[in-house]
């Protein structure tokens, strides 16, 4: 048997809608902490924005700018967590309304 290591535990993992009830986090073994956050209204992408903390605040200007005639049924905001070895990670996809 041969094997090669691809270096898929390096990514970061999905972030978490709603959290949970561990007692601890596990550690980001990173040096900064990072998200790139998605705005879609259906296909097309209406904002982008990168934080350096797990939260987020999507002001009342910004959605009027984005989503003018309010939140649709495709409104949603995909979240990623970055990596300095990966890139970012696997996407957590949540619906807005």
């Amino acid at each position: 048997m041969s094997a090669t290591w691809t270096g898929l535990a390096l990514r970061p993992r999905a972030p978490r809608y709603g959290g949970d009830n561990w007692e601890a986090e596990l550690p980001l073994c990173e040096d900064y902490e990072r998200y790139r956050l998605q705005v879609f209204d259906g296909a097309d992408m209406v904002r982008e924005v990168e934080v350096d903390a797990p939260a987020w605040v999507y002001t009342g200007a910004a959605q009027a700018v984005d989503f003018p005639a309010g939140f649709g049924g495709t409104a949603r905001v995909k979240i990623a967590q970055k990596s300095q070895i990966w890139c970012y990670g696997p996407v957590l996809n949540v619906e807005l309304g």
